[in-house]
């Protein structure tokens, strides 16, 4: 299998993207505003003060929200794919999850999810206490700090533990017969000596232009992701002895 650089893969993504910038961005907002919306589900729906009951509610409905949203995000893969392929592309594709056995996507989802909270236990249990208000002003900014620390420690260990598991969503959009369990696998067998060229590729090489979104007030994040999404589904083909 031919390893292409950073550039080859976001010259083939910047090519395949010619003509087809304004359906994925239009799909893009699309799933910002049904995720937004989504999103406000549980803060309109349960107040802030109520028991710790609907309190817990409140997280179980955010956490189902959270899923959902995550099989509709599996769509903008699915509209990545087919423009690395050439392919005809329409906004309708953002629902492709939906219509394709939902249940592989909300089960890895439900994999994902949990494999987050774990990383982060350390810093929401901080967080509890720190928003209990308890002990004074130096010892809160103290346990601010630390929970500050290990939320970061737990989102860099989610993100290494989870880099062998980032082609899942593109093999169960690629493929409609693969289970989630299917997808994870063969996505640990993909990702074996490819993790940390992936995480370049996909991560460190976009972040000087996402860094210049923040002065143009994200708005160039519309032009700057569907560059991401395309240039990881070449990632994926490559892989996939497809290219």
């Amino acid at each position: 299998m031919k390893r292409r650089k950073s550039s080859e893969l976001k010259s083939m993504a910047r090519e395949a993207l010619c003509g087809n910038y304004g359906t994925f961005i239009g799909t893009s907002l699309i799933y910002g505003i049904i995720a937004l919306l989504l999103s406000c589900i549980p803060a309109f729906a349960i107040p802030t003060n109520s028991s710790y009951l609907m309190v817990a509610l409140r997280f179980m409905i955010s956490f189902l929200i959270g899923l959902i949203v995550n099989v509709l995000a599996a769509g903008l893969s699915r509209i990545a794919l087919n423009i690395s392929r050439k392919q005809t592309v329409q906004i309708g594709d953002l629902f492709h999850a939906f219509r394709h056995h939902p249940d592989r996507f909300l089960i890895l989802g439900l994999i994902l999810s949990l494999i987050s909270n774990i990383c982060m236990i350390p810093g929401n249990i901080l967080s509890f206490t720190v928003t209990s208000g308890t002990g004074d002003t130096m010892e809160l900014l103290e346990k601010t700090l630390c929970m500050s620390l290990l939320s970061l420690a737990g989102s860099i260990l989610y993100i290494v533990l989870t880099l062998a598991l980032s082609m899942s969503t593109m093999l169960l959009v690629d493929y409609d017969d693969i289970s989630a369990m299917e997808a994870l696998k063969e996505s640990v067998k993909m990702m074996r000596g490819n993790k940390w060229r992936y995480f370049y590729i996909t991560t460190l090489s976009f972040l000087g232009l996402i860094l210049i979104s923040v002065f143009g007030l994200y708005i160039p994040l519309l032009w700057i992701l569907p560059y991401v999404y395309v240039t990881q589904a070449f990632f994926y083909r490559e892989l996939n002895q497809e290219i």
